[in-house]
Parts: C-alpha cells; sequence; structure tokens
C-alpha cells in the first residue's frame, strides 16, 4: 500500500473497518437472538438473564488471559491490515473500540497499546498458513 496517498489509505482502512463491523455486528446479532430464543424456550426470562450477565462481567472475565480468545477479525483480519500498512493508529483506535464493547477489555485489552501487543504475528507465508501447509 506504499503507492497509496493518504486519502486512498484513509479511505480503504475506513473500508476495511467497517466491513469488520458489518461481520461481528452481524454475527452477534444473529447469535444474540438466537440465543435469547434458547434461554425463553428452556423458561430462562432473558431480560433477568442479560441483567445478571451485565452485573457480573467483571468478574465472569476477571480471570481470563488477555489476548487468548482471538476471533477471526482479530486473529487474522486485523494482523494482515497491519501487515498491509492498513492499520494506523487511528482504525486500530476503531478496532479497538468497538470489539471491546463488543467481547471486553479482559479479550481485547484495555487500550490500543495493549490490543496491538496481543495481535498475533502472521507467518510469513500466510497463504500456506491458512491452507493448513505450514506446522
Amino acid at each position: 500500500m506504499p503507492c497509496l496517498g493518504d486519502e486512498a489509505r484513509t479511505e480503504l482502512e475506513d473500508f476495511a473497518l467497517e466491513c469488520a463491523r458489518t461481520l461481528i455486528d452481524r454475527k452477534a446479532q444473529g447469535f444474540f437472538t438466537t440465543l435469547l430464543q434458547i434461554w425463553a424456550d428452556a423458561g430462562v426470562d432473558p431480560v433477568e438473564m442479560i441483567g445478571c450477565l451485565q452485573r457480573e462481567a467483571g468478574d465472569i472475565t476477571r480471570d481470563l488471559p488477555k489476548g487468548r480468545r482471538l476471533g477471526p477479525v482479530q486473529g487474522f483480519v486485523i494482523p494482515t491490515l497491519r501487515r498491509c500498512g492498513l492499520l494506523s493508529e487511528r482504525v486500530a483506535g476503531h478496532f479497538h473500540g468497538f470489539l471491546r464493547e463488543n467481547f471486553g477489555s479482559a479479550v481485547v485489552g484495555e487500550d490500543v497499546d495493549e490490543f496491538l501487543r496481543y495481535l498475533p504475528a502472521l507467518p510469513a507465508d500466510t497463504a500456506a498458513w491458512v491452507l493448513g501447509e505450514l506446522e
């Protein structure tokens, strides 16, 4: 991406961010709707369950190792954007913000610096790695 001007790079960064946000929000919304229905079918009051989860979120995630539960966006998409030169401080802050809202600071870190520290480095031959050709 070194041949891109600042405006084109910013536009491409924003496009990648919105694609990732849409992917996470869509998956989370579908999963959440299904989960609410399962709870209701099992006789669990979804409103009370959500309230309980919100009240106990800190206790639930307190002992989780930071940076260990990486989904496809944090574990692959964002590191790929970083490798391509499309993860500026500006867009990294946006990624951290919406991932933290969805998954909490125990998963993505307290701040952008911690978030970036926990992103994995991709192998030099990413294609071979994705295809399972590397050990």
